[in-house]
């Protein structure tokens, strides 16, 4: 049976920020998703550290990998969730709330559902994005200029399954994603 999440987390070389993703996810109250793990074929001690959330994880992987976009692609080939959010190396939950609460929200499987990303700046500032005067009266105009972060989008299975990242963006694949 399919979970409603797929949470892909891809990684390389960043085991201190691996597991703290790996924490917030282990605290999430919702057991409703799958975890896939994209490792490009670290050498530091990333290995160790999915060793020991081995029972979290659904699918792993760790091979060499032509960059970012091309791993995430290989998430979106391995996940099987209703929706899929990208929880990179470094990236947390919100609470331990936010699974449990977001899968209560999402009714349309035809949708994209997107939330407040927490901006962690230098010097442990931080902020929302989109900021809390972004509501639902002013949404529209704010997405015609603005993209929302992918830590907190979920892409309907009927949208990740047939659309890649595009290899020929080194850093905007992301962007071309959410933009389609």
């Amino acid at each position: 049976m399919s979970k409603t999440i797929s949470i892909v987390s891809i990684v390389f070389n960043d085991s201190i920020g691996l597991k703290r993703t790996l924490d917030s996810i282990s605290t999430q109250i919702s057991s409703d998703f799958e975890l896939i793990i994209i490792d490009g074929g670290s050498t530091d001690t990333t290995l160790e550290i999915l060793e020991e959330y081995s029972n979290l994880i659904s699918y792993l992987i760790s091979e060499k990998d032509k960059g970012i976009y091309d791993a995430m692609n290989k998430g979106l080939k391995h996940s099987n969730g209703k929706w899929i959010i990208f929880m990179n190396a470094g990236d947390v939950f919100y609470s331990k709330n936010t699974l449990s609460l977001t899968i209560k929200k999402m009714s349309d499987p035809s949708k994209t559902y997107f939330g407040r990303a927490q901006i962690i700046g230098e010097n442990n500032n931080t902020w929302l994005y989109p900021s809390e005067n972004i509501t639902n009266s002013n949404i529209d105009k704010w997405l015609k200029n603005k993209l929302p972060n992918h830590q907190a989008i979920f892409f309907p299975k009927s949208f990740y399954s047939i659309n890649n990242y595009s290899l020929n963006f080194t850093i905007a694949s992301d962007s071309d994603y959410k933009l389609r």
